[in-house]
């Protein structure tokens, strides 16, 4: 009975310790690449069902690829070796691992994912081409010659903030005489909320009073982007040609704004006509839409006279804006109509420049010009000017420019 009785223990016993044994055994695998070059090193990762499992790592040649005590081969020369992963339970893995020599990069190649047109405010992806392609050293660097680009090198895009001709470098880390160059002319779409004004003038475009940053303050409280430049460092039109044609060639503009002298168009009208001829070209090539800054006649006592300079002024803009198929914006005819209707509000800081009352309406004619919003719709009012007043000046502007 005490044989019996030892030998059904015996038997639990074995029975617990196998099957304790099943339950603990580890069920892994490895990731790893198979193919590393001579001097690189990599990572054994394992994947396992316990956290606290102790691997034993080993190569059948250690003078082809060695391995560290937490899984890190290293290529020492060129063939191939047997890497053997053992876990406690006497489970193991192997992975031949072949070494092959080292390239490097001899040429790379930036690629836009594109339809082939690039728009502002569009993120485009980018590819990395090397040659060889199986090459080592794949560390690259940008450097790009305008601000108004967004490199996300993580996610592998790029995207233009501004229209414009842009040049982006691309070098590799080790070796900056591999290099590639792209080229980028960027467009704005027809329907882009975008709105890259260049104003070409005098002072009356800017300088009691600052104009362009009136209509940039309309346009953003709309939801627009706008961007801003001008040249208003000379008198006459025809004098910007050399500052307008480089900063046309530099971006690509939605609008080009003209301004002339006021009594230009007195004494010299060939003089405009020939100047605006010039600018035609340049803006048609560069993609933008010409407008007309139509100007004031001088704050002169005499009506007869005041309205006799507005007349040539009016009819002088508005030939030539028909002449070239251009975007007119009828400041001065607004201005007239202020004049004559509500002598209460003075437009004029002095002979010629604007009050800002005169600098607020001639925004809203540029706003309403430009965008093709009623200028009722504008949100903006410059500081020193009551709602009231602002109020009117836009139903003004509205009624005279149907």
């Amino acid at each position: 009975m005490r044989k019996l009785m030892s030998l059904l223990l015996l038997l639990i016993s074995v029975f617990l310790f196998f099957g304790c044994k099943s339950t603990d055994e580890v069920d892994f695998s490895i990731e790893i690449d198979e193919t590393i070059f001579v001097n690189e090193s990599k990572q054994i990762n394992i994947v396992d069902s316990k956290s606290d499992e102790i691997y034993l790592y080993e190569s059948s040649d250690d003078t082809i690829v060695s391995v560290s005590t937490n899984g890190l081969i290293t290529g020492v020369s060129v063939g191939e070796a047997i890497i053997t992963v053992k876990a406690s339970t006497g489970k193991k893995i192997e992975v031949i691992i072949q070494v092959t020599p080292v390239v490097f990069v001899d040429k790379i190649q930036l690629e836009l994912k594109s339809d082939g047109v690039i728009y502002a405010g569009v993120t485009y992806s980018y590819e990395v081409h090397y040659d060889p392609a199986d090459s080592m050293n794949k560390q690259v660097q940008f450097q790009k010659s305008d601000p108004n680009v967004l490199i996300d090198e993580k996610e592998k895009t790029i995207t233009f903030i501004r229209a414009g001709k842009s040049n982006i470098f691309l070098y590799l880390e080790d070796d900056w005489n591999i290099q590639t160059k792209l080229e980028v002319d960027v467009l704005y779409k027809e329907d882009s909320d975008v709105y890259d004004l260049l104003f070409v003038g005098n002072s009356l475009t800017k300088y009691t009073y600052d104009i362009p940053d009136m209509v940039k303050n309309m346009m953003i409280l709309d939801g627009s982007i706008v961007y801003i430049s001008y040249s208003t460092s000379y008198q006459y039109l025809d004098q910007h040609e050399d500052i307008v044609e480089k900063r046309l060639t530099e971006f690509n503009y939605t609008h080009v704004i003209l301004q002339e002298k006021s009594d230009g168009l007195l004494t010299d009208y060939n003089r405009f006509y020939n100047s605006v001829k010039k600018y035609n070209n340049l803006i048609h090539t560069n993609g933008a839409k010409m407008v007309l800054y139509q100007t004031w006649a001088y704050n002169y006592n005499e009506i007869e006279e005041r309205v006799a300079m507005q007349e040539v002024i009016s009819n002088g803009y508005l030939d030539v804006s028909e002449a070239f198929d251009s975007m007119i914006s009828r400041v001065g005819d607004v201005f007239m109509y202020v004049f004559l209707n509500h002598k209460e509000i003075n437009l004029y800081n002095d002979l010629n420049h604007p009050s800002l009352y005169g600098a607020y309406l001639s925004a809203l004619v540029h706003y309403k010009t430009i965008t093709g919003n009623q200028a009722v719709e504008s949100k903006y009012t410059p500081e020193g000017i009551s709602i009231e007043t602002a109020e009117l000046l836009k139903q003004i502007v509205d009624v005279v420019i149907d």
